[in-house]
């Protein structure tokens, strides 16, 4: 679930990079190319357009930051509130089997 949201996250922001660093100049200068900048619809559009992608790359990094993976589960026979069943429930919600934090640890 977590390396779901994080292929997510960073999908977005490749995608997003590569905006501001290929696409929005173009436009910029494509805007520029059509003279007197203040009455310039275009070229405000492509400067507000750098200004959202840029805050929503902040955004986007300082989340994929605070992503953690490691989660444990702990569980007994005895434990009346989580059953070991449930618990194998709940460490499968926390992690994908592919996930490198995808670890089993024995029950007692």
């Amino acid at each position: 679930m977590m390396d779901a949201l994080k292929q997510k996250l960073q999908a977005e922001v490749e995608r997003l990079n590569h905006e501001i660093s290929f696409i929005l100049p173009k436009e910029i200068e494509k805007a520029r190319a059509h003279g007197d900048l203040r009455e310039n619809s275009e070229y405000k559009a492509a400067l507000e357009r750098q200004q959202f992608t840029t805050a929503r790359l902040s955004q986007l990094r300082a989340r994929l930051g605070k992503i953690r993976c490691p989660t444990l589960v702990v569980a007994g026979d005895r434990d009346r509130a989580t059953p070991a069943a449930m618990a194998e429930t709940l460490a499968g919600a926390f992690r994908a089997p592919s996930s490198p934090c995808a670890r089993r640890l024995a029950t007692s």
